[in-house]
């Protein structure tokens, strides 16, 4: 029997599609061929099985290396010159101050969220001496 495109002009993926991932989607004949070709290519079973084996492995570990950075960046403090940014400096370019809100939803969204938590303490800190500095005439 011939298939279209011929078994043995697909690739290396096709074939172990049809052999291995869902022989259950394909004829016993083509299987057959596809097995044949992947011995002809030096692709065995075993082999793959094996690669599989280590690409789990290593998204494993990808996705433990993605949550022990994660809890740090939620732990993560204000650093000195962020304080006095989001303390005194923030009101001063008033028009921009709707944008300067935007900032602190951006920490959350990028798992910040102590940082954030902080951020916004010390604006409303800043707001409150603001308003302090501005009732008092100074």
């Amino acid at each position: 029997m011939e298939f279209k495109p011929p078994i043995a002009t697909r690739s290396t993926d096709e074939l172990i599609s049809i052999a291995w991932l869902y022989p259950e989607d394909y004829q016993e004949l083509a299987i057959e061929e596809a097995n044949r070709e992947l011995s002809k290519r030096n692709i065995h079973k075993l082999e793959y099985q094996k690669l599989i084996h280590q690409t789990h492995k290593h998204k494993e570990k990808t996705a433990r290396l993605e949550d022990e950075f994660n809890r740090y960046k939620s732990t993560q403090n204000l650093t000195l010159p962020e304080i006095i940014y989001h303390t005194a400096l923030w009101p001063l370019p008033l028009v921009a101050s709707i944008f300067q809100f935007q900032t602190i939803y951006e920490l959350f969204g990028q798992g910040y969220t102590r940082k954030a938590y902080q951020a916004l303490a010390l604006r409303v800190l800043g707001f409150i001496l603001l308003l302090i500095t501005i009732n008092l005439g100074i």
